[in-house]
């Protein structure tokens, strides 16, 4: 597993807020000041749609593209057997021992939900290489922390640990990404960080 790194986390956590807080003009302002790499930016924009919605990801992107200048070359095949391989393998690393439990649920709400879950999302997109999947946890985290869905950010708040990111870690960022919001008074967490 490649070294983690705080610092990156953090930015890329208050890009994922940015986001999600439709707050472009600071996106762009971090986007330009950052030296991670356009693939990883996208990376983290491209998860945005599976928690925030297409408007979000869609708003970022943009954003992503105009604030670096540079080319973006996408070679994107679909490849829903391989995506479901993938999805499969990336769902169960997050949810451990209840990722039966959490299919059977969801077969009984809605199967094709339960099918995009492991398609769409993890498998098309959160499975992907190109963002080590700790970075994607604590940026999920964030996300699910800003809008309020408690029962998703307890799921991913463990799904963190279970890839890897210490509880003090995770703590530290989700303190520091909202103490940065909180003091340009955008925003308060729906989800509290001490929570």
């Amino acid at each position: 597993m490649n070294t983690f790194n705080m610092e990156k986390a953090k930015v890329f956590a208050l890009g994922s807020l940015y986001a999600v807080l439709n707050k472009q003009d600071l996106l762009a302002e971090l986007l330009i000041e950052d030296s991670n790499t356009i693939e990883e930016w996208y990376e983290v924009l491209l998860q945005t749609y599976l928690f925030a919605g297409f408007p979000c990801a869609l708003e970022a992107l943009t954003t992503l593209k105009n604030s670096r200048k540079q080319d973006q070359v996408h070679k994107f095949v679909y490849d829903v057997e391989s995506y479901a391989k993938k999805g499969e393998v990336t769902c169960r690393l997050i949810y451990g021992s209840v990722y039966e439990k959490l299919q059977e649920i969801l077969m009984t709400v809605s199967p094709e939900l339960a099918a995009s879950m492991i398609i769409e999302g993890y498998g098309k997109i959160l499975s992907r290489p190109q963002l080590d999947i700790r970075y994607r946890e604590i940026c999920i985290v964030i996300m699910l922390m800003q809008m309020g869905w408690e029962n998703q950010y307890i799921s991913h708040k463990r799904g963190a640990k279970r890839v890897g990111v210490e509880n003090n870690q995770l703590q530290i960022i989700v303190n520091s990404v909202f103490s940065i919001t909180e003091s340009q008074s955008l925003t308060e967490p729906i989800i509290k960080p001490s929570t």
